[in-house]
């Protein structure tokens, strides 16, 4: 069960980390820890303590809580993303842009 949620952990805090745009170092150096530390957590071999997922949520923006919601926790953050991109924009911009999507996913698919 351990090892379950450390690799579920491991996965989420690298997703995180990517998705801000931080390399392993810059992480360690924001959640003042080792980068070492960061390595051995995003490959799951590694409990971290309570002050260290404090540090890691605090560095990355996050409440505590988002370190550890695993399931479908990346599809909501892009679609807020993309949601992002296309606020404000023109009905013809967002309609070029479910255009192109479209036909991404459809050649993706064949």
């Amino acid at each position: 069960m351990a090892d379950v949620l450390h690799r579920k952990l491991a996965k989420r805090l690298k997703q995180l980390r990517t998705d801000r745009g931080l390399t392993q170092e810059r992480l360690a150096e924001a959640a003042s820890l080792s980068p070492d530390a960061i390595r051995r957590l995003e490959r799951g071999g590694f409990s971290p303590t309570v002050r260290a997922l404090s540090q890691l949520s605090k560095a990355l923006g996050v409440p505590l809580a988002e370190l550890f919601r695993f399931e479908d926790s990346h599809q909501p953050e892009k679609i807020s993303r993309l949601l992002a991109l296309l606020a404000g924009r023109r009905d013809g911009e967002v309609g070029l842009v479910l255009r192109i999507a479209r036909a991404a996913l459809v050649e993706r698919d064949r």
